[in-house]
Parts: structure tokens; sequence; C-alpha cells
């Protein structure tokens, strides 16, 4: 607070010095300086209409940068690809390869519960290498050299570890892994979807949510289903409210609504 009493009186000074002033005026509009620009409300309303269709990313973006979710969302502005595998890459890779290994077991009236490891591993690799058939670009990227080769054979034995840790917290509990991938919100041509998701607004606007939950498992608990949302991530992850207050992660809470 000192230091700032002290700026400020700095800055009085040079504002009435007359051979300063004309500096002191420009830090005083560089430091108040704000770059917000605002949309007209019909062009608002021919943009988005009365129905908003959004996820829980997209409402984190606005949170966090209006800018960025103008940028990416209204103007579809997109990155130029190019030919390196990115985290986002090896996150797709380990989606795809957990949502066939669930569909799999499903399609073949087996559980995380009762399968043994060696068979359990055994699918799994089947369905990776499934989906690195079906990927141009990781087939690609890999065939390219050793060294991409073995950064998909490494993400493998990841999901060899993570789906055995999966079976153990199964077989420990209740809960059984019951849908993968499910979607919710207005996801056309989908039959494994939750159904639509709508907030009313202020002035009769509707917000329509969609997403897509990577996993949900179910339990039946005193005659009462009880789900439990799952969220894959690559990295050690824990609940900030914080965040959730302000509106940067709001992907949770609102699959969970979505869900009940």
């Amino acid at each position: 607070a000192d230091d700032n009493s002290r700026l400020d009186g700095l800055l009085d000074d040079i504002c009435s010095d007359e051979q300063l002033a004309e500096l002191g005026s420009n830090v005083l509009s560089a430091i108040n300086y704000d770059n917000c620009a605002r949309l007209a409300e019909t062009i608002v309303g021919e943009l988005f209409g009365r129905q908003i269709q959004t996820s829980a990313t997209r409402l984190s973006t606005f949170a966090a940068c209006p800018y960025r979710y103008f940028a990416r969302y209204v103007l579809d502005l997109k990155e130029r690809k190019d030919s390196k595998i990115r985290p986002l890459d090896i996150g797709d890779f380990y989606h795809r390869a957990l949502d066939a290994l669930l569909k799999k077991l499903n399609e073949e009236k087996k559980n995380f519960a009762t399968i043994e490891n060696d068979e359990l591993l055994k699918i799994l690799n089947e369905q990776i290498e499934q989906v690195i058939q079906s990927s141009s670009f990781i087939s690609n990227f890999s065939r390219h050299s050793l060294h991409n080769a073995y950064i998909i054979s490494s993400a493998a034995e990841v999901l060899g570890d993570c789906v055995l840790a999966i079976g153990q917290m199964v077989r420990a509990g209740s809960f059984r892994p019951s849908f993968s991938e499910v979607s919710f919100g207005l996801v056309e041509g989908n039959p494994d979807t939750l159904g639509k998701y709508e907030l009313t607004l202020a002035d009769n606007h509707v917000l329509s949510l969609d997403g897509k939950i990577d996993r949900l498992d179910i339990a039946e608990v005193d005659g009462e289903k009880i789900a439990i949302v799952f969220d894959y991530k690559r990295r050690d992850m824990s609940f900030n409210w914080s965040k959730f207050y302000y509106g940067l992660d709001v992907q949770l809470p609102l699959y969970m609504s979505a869900v009940s």
C-alpha cells in the first residue's frame, strides 16, 4: 500500500510539472488503458441467436479471455498444423484406446471386476493397434522414426498401467464402468447420448450445453442408481474451488448436473 501511495504521489507530481505533464498524461493513459471492445446487441443476436450452443470448455475460455473466445469460436481461427506430436494428440490417443477397450468389454459381456489382468492387457493391446491403424496421423508419425515409435510404445505402456489400476479400483468397490465417451446436448446422429441439457437465461434466451463425458461408472445403492463422472487427465489434478467460482473450470460440475 505504501509503495502504491508513493507511486501515486510521484505521478501526481509529474502531471503537475509543466515540462513533464505530457509524459505523465501518457503514463496514466497506459496504466488505465482498457481495450474492452463491445459488440452491438444486434450483431450479437445475429451471431448467436436466442439459443446459445456452448460447452464447458467454451464457457471457461470466455471467463479467462473473451477475446480468445471470440477469435476461436466466433471467427473460427485455428492454429497451423505441423508434423510434431503434441500433448493433445497423445491425450486423444489415450481417450480413443480407453473408449475402444470399454466398448469391447461391454460387447463381449466382460467387465473390469472379473476379467484377468492378462486377458485385459491382451484386449487393450488389440484395441491400441486398431486405434493406431485407424489414425493416419498416429500411424504415419510412428513410422517416421524409431524415436517416434518409442513415443507411441511408451504411451501404450502407460495405458497398460492405467487399465490395471482401473481394474484394481473397480474390484475394490460396487461401481462398474458403464458408459464411455457418452455425449449430452444437441449431438446429432449419436444414439449414445444423455439427451439435451438447457438452461433458461434472461430475456427468454436459452443456453444449450453440450459435452462428452470420458467415463461413467454406475452403482446401485439402496435401490438408487449413483454415478461417478470420470474426466481423464495426463497429470495429477484436483478440483479447484477458486477456478470454479470464477468460471475458469466448470467442466465437472456441468457434467454432473447433466448426468443428474
